[in-house]
């Protein structure tokens, strides 16, 4: 006898049994696929917001009253000359 024929009547046999099998093997690999593609996803979202947020540094020039500067938000320019080339 041929092995596929075998299977397909052992199936056919046994249909809850196979049927349950499938519905298992079904539901674990959807789940999978759902959780791999939810953690991309999560993962996305996070770098996006992460580079939305820019690094929140602010490099003050010396005697800058911050004070000013929080309520204002006009401070002089920092000087090409105190950066190292």
């Amino acid at each position: 006898m041929n092995p596929v024929k075998l299977v397909i009547k052992e199936l056919l046999f046994r249909r809850v049994s196979s049927f349950v099998i499938l519905l298992t093997v079904i539901v674990a690999s959807t789940v999978s696929v759902a959780v791999y593609t939810l953690s991309k996803a999560s993962e996305n979202e996070t770098r996006k917001i992460m580079r939305e947020q820019g690094l929140n540094l602010y490099i003050f020039p010396k005697g800058t009253n911050l004070i000013d500067f929080f309520a204002v938000n006009d401070i002089q320019t920092f000087p090409d000359s105190y950066v190292d080339t």
